[in-house]
């Protein structure tokens, strides 16, 4: 055997070794990270529907009432046991076992209230995630706002961006959340959406009020005018400016499936939510998440009364006196559309509406509009 062969031969060995060590440093240290989240947040949420007695045996609650709860609830607000009470009832501030992560003006605030009034379910509002990077100081600092939540209760939060303009954070989540996680999206006809997101940017944004001539007003790098035609149609050549945010949004699909496409999250840990379902009559819906969440059952038909004025649904849970109604800021009326200008919407999101239908499993009545 030449020189020159034992040398490339040796050449060649080294490599390997090299590789090999390289491979097993990254594995060690990706562990490392695993484990160091484990060590600093409350990795898994608790049992939901299971106590234990003195003695230490799992006994289940007969009632969703029976669960202990970390707050006291009076009629304007609610505030955290003391400190004591919370240390008895293991009341601490945890990693979400579930998660509301649908679109903006589909119902996301309403639903994440009415699941706060049930004994089980420990939920914040819109909290966003504090930091572009998942580590330890950023997850430390999400769980750090977390409502208290009990061992008997299921920890959960809401965040619309997480499907969209969050979605790399959500998915670089997966080390984080629980394995078997879940999800609720609400979604609502998207022409309806884009109005109702219109109005909503319009009234929050500092748009002028004090007039009724035409006006331009730019959100976010976006121009917003004084009709919802005019905004999202090009006044000049009346095409439609489909790549504007309130209009995108509507894409539900696309978001949706980049997601799931990546095999972070499997279809079954979803739970699809027709939004304007849920605004005709929430019970049902109630009652459906609760049997995705496995939760015990609480909701009742009672506990949901529509508000005489504007029909939309108020809560009536004796035991939680701190919610009634929506905030008096929903529910604004929308403006008058044109029917063609409706129906160029709706051409529009068709193809999209039926992609979700069909790649999701879901047959709401206005996907096939």
């Amino acid at each position: 055997m030449s020189t020159f062969s034992r040398i490339g031969r040796c050449q060649f060995s080294i490599i390997v070794i090299l590789c090999v060590a390289i491979f097993t440093l990254l594995t060690y240290s990706y562990s490392r990270t695993s484990k160091s989240f484990q060590d600093t947040v409350l990795l898994r949420p608790p049992i939901v529907n299971r106590d234990r007695d003195v003695h230490g045996l799992i006994i289940t609650p007969s009632r969703a009432a029976d669960i202990k709860q970390c707050y006291i609830y009076k009629p304007s607000f609610k505030r955290p046991l003391p400190e004591a009470l919370r240390a008895v009832k293991q009341c601490k501030r945890r990693i979400p076992g579930a998660m509301v992560v649908g679109y903006k003006k589909c119902g996301t605030e309403t639903l994440t209230q009415f699941l706060d009034l049930h004994p089980a379910i420990s939920i914040s509002h819109e909290l966003k995630f504090p930091a572009d990077d998942v580590d330890n100081a950023s997850v430390n600092k999400w769980v750090s706002k977390m409502p208290f939540s009990s061992q008997f209760q299921l920890p959960m939060t809401r965040s619309i961006g997480f499907l969209t303009g969050h979605r790399t954070i959500f998915l670089a989540l997966k080390p984080v959340l629980p394995k078997d996680a879940k999800f609720l999206v609400i979604l609502r006809d998207p022409v309806q959406r884009a109005v109702s997101d219109y109005i909503h940017i319009l009234a929050r944004s500092g748009a002028p009020t004090n007039t009724i001539g035409p006006f331009e007003h730019m959100f976010k790098g976006e121009i917003f005018r004084n009709t919802f035609e005019r905004t999202v149609f090009n006044p000049d050549t009346h095409q439609l400016e489909s790549e504007k945010t309130i209009i995108r949004l509507g894409k539900y699909i696309e978001t949706i499936r980049s997601v799931l496409n990546q095999c972070i999250y499997q279809r079954k840990q979803f739970h699809f939510i027709d939004g304007n379902s849920f605004a005709e009559d929430p019970f049902p819906i109630m009652r459906d998440i609760e049997r995705f969440l496995d939760l015990p059952s609480f909701y009742r038909r009672s506990h949901f009364i529509q508000e005489a004025e504007l029909g939309f649904f108020c809560a009536n849970v004796t035991e939680r006196p701190d919610f009634r109604c929506m905030h008096p800021g929903k529910g604004r009326p929308h403006p008058n559309i044109s029917e063609d200008a409706l129906n160029k919407l709706y051409d529009f999101y068709r193809p999209y509406n039926h992609a979700l239908a069909e790649e999701m499993g879901l047959h709401f009545p206005w996907l096939n509009s």
